[in-house]
């Protein structure tokens, strides 16, 4: 159990770096858990938003419901 509670950490965490890297009009540096760098910065950006679509199977994953644009 403590194997599925990292990896959804992980991917909360990854999804908002991405985010912010669609986002973000300067460099920024992120010190999250897992994903840490002094220099972040996507150079050429999506035109349009990206939804986030996750699969999900028993309670635990439902998180990612929350943190996606949909399941």
């Amino acid at each position: 159990m403590a194997q599925m509670g990292e990896r959804m950490s992980r991917l909360v965490e990854g999804v908002r770096l991405m985010r912010m890297l669609w986002d973000s009009e300067e460099p920024f540096s992120f010190d999250g858990q897992y994903f840490n760098a002094d220099f972040y910065y996507l150079y050429t950006k999506p035109k349009h938003r990206i939804p986030v679509y996750f699969s999900a199977i028993g309670e635990r994953p439902l998180l990612a419901g929350e943190v996606g644009d949909g399941l």
